[in-house]
């Protein structure tokens, strides 16, 4: 039986928006992948449901430490509500892509920034945004 590898702590996830490392603001990051379950059920199926597997969807949100300096994540995010499209990379850590630190890329679409001004009297200004990817997203390892 392989040993159990160690857990991974997230401490250093990277994520660039066009090539632009915005890493060193990123608090969350999360890339989701959902398939629904299409009801094939008849009459002939008997006394269980058949499902089969849908079109995939994927999905990509992001929290940020606001920062509004040149160059800071708002000037970069704010770029792309016009615009909307964004060429993406995610990895675990800021390490290069390896067997142990994937790298997922993707061309998507900017369909949230919520909060470019958000928060509460003493609260840390906080950024959210989400994505739909373009197309599919591609998982490589730089081997």
């Amino acid at each position: 039986m392989a040993a159990a590898s160690a857990p991974l702590v997230l401490t250093d996830a990277f994520l660039s928006l066009d090539a632009v490392d915005v890493s060193n603001d990123l608090k969350q990051v999360t890339i989701k992948f959902t398939s629904p379950a299409l009801d094939i059920t008849t009459m002939g199926s008997g006394a269980q449901r058949e499902f089969v597997k849908g079109l995939a969807d994927s999905e990509i949100t992001a929290e940020f430490i606001q920062d509004y300096t040149d160059g800071g994540i708002d000037a970069t995010l704010f770029g792309l509500v016009f615009t909307g499209e964004a060429d993406i990379v995610i990895r675990p850590t800021a390490a290069a892509a390896g067997t142990g630190n994937p790298e997922y890329t993707f061309t998507a679409q900017l369909t949230s920034y919520d909060g470019p001004v958000k928060g509460e009297v003493g609260d840390v200004a906080m950024t959210s945004v989400t994505f739909k990817p373009s197309g599919t997203i591609a998982r490589g390892t730089g081997a």
